[in-house]
């Protein structure tokens, strides 16, 4: 699951989801549950380059990315944008842009 410059990795096991919640100062640790049960599908968005660094977690509900974040809830950047579309398309996922771009 690649896009130019990033990978998309799924999580495998809890250690996983706290990991991100703690590098991604997010609340994704309350998202466990949901996942453990079917109704969310989480992935994490890496540089090619350094996988084991956290840039963006991706919340996908049914046919929807319902959100993709950046630490502390920051905006994707419009370079990983481009890359979540590609992904949205490949799978053939809804994606809805955020309304403001980091780093322009």
């Amino acid at each position: 699951k690649d896009e130019g410059n990033y990978i998309f990795i799924a999580p495998t096991v809890p250690e996983d989801f706290y990991n991100e919640a703690r590098n991604q100062a997010n609340c994704l640790a309350g998202y466990v549950g949901r996942f453990a049960k079917g109704d969310d599908i989480i992935m994490f968005m890496r540089d090619k380059e350094q996988p084991e660094v956290s840039l963006v977690t991706i919340e996908i509900v049914g046919d929807t990315i319902t959100q993709a974040l950046r630490r502390s809830n920051r905006n994707p950047l419009f370079e990983q944008v481009q890359a979540l579309k590609k992904f949205a398309k490949k799978f053939k996922l809804k994606y809805r842009e955020p309304g403001e771009y980091e780093g322009l």
